[in-house]
């Protein structure tokens, strides 16, 4: 497997996995999507704010929308950007701060990410939204990359 930029190539195949994973046959009995999503999370925060934390996009939280979040809920008290977000959502899903809802069969319908001491909520994201709330951060986040960086 070849590696030209570790920060893009990163971004790239996790993506990637997110969408064999949904293009696979779905004949299994058990599904992890929510875990995948998890593991997914944990990289496409922690590679932004590790290695180029100032290429977030500076969109305001409550412009979210427009990337597909109509049922999650973002803290906008402890966030006011993707940027601030983002840093916070590090710390959260670095720490195992996150917790899930259930529907009324015991499905997971949304993952909530705490802050570092596990009080309060930053966001609570639906679980159909977070893969294109990932997609649209790394997207952003690698166009500034690509714009902005001597790499």
């Amino acid at each position: 497997m070849k590696c030209q930029n570790f920060a893009l190539d990163l971004g790239e195949r996790t993506l990637k996995i997110i969408e064999q994973y949904h293009e696979r046959d779905d004949n299994l009995e058990e599904k992890y999507e929510v875990s995948l999503l998890i593991n997914c999370l944990l990289g496409l925060v922690m590679l932004p704010k590790e290695k180029g934390q100032s290429y977030l996009p500076s969109k305001r939280v409550h412009e979210l929308a427009d990337w597909g979040l109509s049922r999650s809920k973002i803290n906008g008290s402890k966030s006011k950007t993707v940027r601030e977000l983002v840093e916070q959502l590090r710390g959260g899903v670095a720490h195992l701060s996150f917790d899930f809802k259930t529907d009324g069969n015991n499905q997971i319908e949304y993952v909530l990410v705490f802050d570092d001491n596990k009080v309060e909520v930053l966001a609570e994201f639906h679980v159909a939204e977070l893969h294109p709330f990932l997609s649209n951060l790394y997207s952003e986040w690698r166009e500034n990359y690509k714009k902005y960086s001597k790499h």
